[in-house]
């Protein structure tokens, strides 16, 4: 056999070798775009879930701050309400001795001056009735 076909036989062997590499390769990097186009859509998802989670969590924060002035201005009410009941026991408490002093006191018939107005009476005729 000589040399010549030798040299050609193993260079179609070879080209056929290239070839089929060739094909191989040619797969494994369609993969790879394949591959790198799914990966960059899922960065661009990811950067996306990324921007509104962290858009969500400054409106929690505001709406946080808000929840705390609320919850400070209630308490303050409250602590106003708590003073004010107690101011209007402490004057419930001072009608009421007001009114066991007077009812040893009995007016002429008919005859209403003690001093108090109209409302006071009203009130205290109200007071007594509750009980």
């Amino acid at each position: 056999m000589p040399l010549s076909l030798m040299l050609d036989i193993l260079i179609a062997v070879l080209l056929v070798v290239t070839i089929v590499y060739a094909i191989i390769l040619n797969r494994r990097l369609g993969n790879l775009r394949r591959d790198r186009q799914e990966l960059e859509q899922l960065a661009k998802t990811f950067a996306d879930a990324t921007t509104r989670a962290d858009e969500s969590i400054g409106r929690l924060r505001a709406t946080a701050e808000e929840l705390q002035q609320r919850i400070d201005a209630a308490r303050s009410v409250g602590e106003d309400l708590a003073f004010m009941s107690d101011r209007g026991e402490s004057l419930a408490d001072r009608l009421e001795g007001a009114v066991r002093t007077n009812r040893g006191r009995a007016a002429p018939a008919g005859e209403v001056d003690d001093g108090k107005s109209d409302a006071e009476r009203t009130l205290l005729q109200a007071l007594q009735s509750a009980r």
